[in-house]
């Protein structure tokens, strides 16, 4: 350790010059330690807040756009089991059975009755599937979308024009036709099959359209228009 003195005397000063340094020196950790907890500037935290916004306002729409899309596909899905039951049931009861849609409420439902039955909404105990009230049942489309045809729907090459009328009926060998006055009444099967189209409207992107065709062997199958052609 080195020591200094001031002046000759005996009584002078001894200064440590080590301790001296070191109380001039500064400490690195204090340093590291102030920038360490100094936090965010405001424009890091207006720069972070940015990006996400500019972020959400990207994604939303392309989630909304997701979500309809979904909703419309459930829907369809529901509707289309609904039809699978009617076919089930008039198979396994050996009985025709009746396919129904009716508006009720504002609402669309599609259920399962008899031939000839007057019901236009139905019981508790029926099979039926219910439509959100921005879900509609509607007439073909005559341009836009493409309206369905026997060749769009099962390749058929033939292009005959479905029927989509509130007539359809599955007999007991589970083929579709057209309704007869009673369950047990003969129901020959039909040629063009069947098409219901539905819109759901109010959504990003604009009026979604959907649609249910019935072949003439009873096979079901939904589809979806993509703004340029008929998808599965």
């Amino acid at each position: 350790m080195k020591r200094t003195f001031l002046g000759n005397s005996p009584g002078s000063t001894v200064i440590d010059a080590s301790a001296a340094l070191a109380v001039c020196k500064p400490r690195r950790g204090a340093k590291r330690e102030s920038a360490t907890n100094r936090g965010f500037s405001l424009l890091e935290l207006m720069t972070v807040v940015s990006i996400a916004l500019v972020t959400m306002a990207i994604a939303s729409p392309i989630m909304m756009n997701a979500i309809s899309s979904g909703k419309v596909r459930g829907k369809m899905t529901e509707f289309s089991g609904l039809v699978q039951a009617c076919r089930s049931s008039a198979v396994h009861l050996n009985q025709t059975k009746h396919l129904k849609l009716k508006q009720s409420g504002g609402a669309w439902v599609a259920f399962v009755d008899d031939p000839g039955s007057t019901l236009t909404t139905p019981t508790m105990t029926m099979p039926q599937a219910w439509l959100p009230r921005n879900m509609q049942k509607v007439a073909p489309p005559t341009s836009t979308p493409t309206p369905l045809d026997s060749t769009i729907m099962w390749d058929d090459g033939l292009g005959a024009t479905p029927l989509s009328d509130d007539k359809l009926c599955f007999n007991s060998r589970g083929i579709p036709c057209t309704c007869p006055l009673t369950p047990s009444a003969a129901c020959t099967g039909i040629t063009n099959g069947y098409a219901y189209y539905f819109t759901l409207t109010s959504q990003p992107g604009g009026t979604r359209w959907a649609a249910l065709g019935i072949s003439p062997a009873g096979r079901i199958k939904t589809f979806f228009w993509d703004g340029g052609a008929w998808t599965n």
